[in-house]
């Protein structure tokens, strides 16, 4: 795909771009974002939102989490896939949070890293959204709609990364993930797209599109 298509790609998603939010996780803090990206890790956003509901109610900063202790978080989260681990890790981070940052979350790569269960995804996503840096993070929607589509081709989350710093102009950074995953959330899902509905069908690479109608 050529530099003039991948614009007009970003250009359409930009014409479409009517949202308020950079996620469709429900957070209000820093805090908050980090804890549900983590969590988020292999499960649905949606239910996420579900479980964090409850949690935050009850604990949503560092020291409430430590106070509410592993076993309940876990008993809270259960019905997030490897809620034991997750359980484990959120306990853990509260603990670096209070002994290094007083509470708060940090906003260097480096030491987003450095906590249990936040790898360059988790830590790309906190970084955009929290603190307003111009990353991408490559999640499995991000990922298939750029090979999918040719927009951009990789068989590495990390290449694939470092790929689209390298081609998407820093002015639509900041929103590619969020609206690149909404679009293979809803759009280019992983069984049948719905190529038809798609607003970049006629500029999508895509061999075997999918037009017919969805039910």
């Amino acid at each position: 795909m050529n530099h003039k298509i991948r614009m007009e790609i970003l250009n359409r998603f930009r014409r479409r771009d009517t949202y308020s939010s950079n996620t469709d996780l429900c957070v209000n803090s820093n805090f908050e974002l980090l804890i549900s990206t983590v969590l988020s890790t292999r499960s649905r956003n949606s239910l996420v939102n579900l479980v964090t509901e409850d949690l935050y109610r009850t604990a949503n900063n560092a020291n409430k989490m430590i106070f509410l202790g592993s076993k309940k978080i876990k008993k809270i989260i259960e019905k997030i896939g490897l809620s034991r681990v997750k359980s484990k890790n959120i306990l853990n981070i509260c603990q670096i949070l209070i002994q290094k940052y007083k509470g708060n979350v940090p906003n260097t790569r480096k030491s987003l890293e450095c906590l249990p269960g936040v790898g360059r995804k988790v830590s790309n996503v906190v970084l955009n959204i929290g603190f307003g840096y111009s990353t991408i993070a490559v999640d499995t929607h991000v990922f298939r709609v750029c090979n999918r589509t040719g927009f951009a081709i990789s068989n590495s989350y990390l290449k694939l990364e470092k790929y689209l710093l390298s081609i998407v102009p820093i002015r639509f950074r900041r929103r590619f993930h969020y609206l690149f995953f909404l679009h293979g959330k809803v759009i280019c899902t992983y069984k049948n797209p719905s190529c038809l509905c798609c607003f970049i069908s006629d500029l999508c690479e895509y061999k075997n599109k999918n037009m017919t109608i969805n039910s």
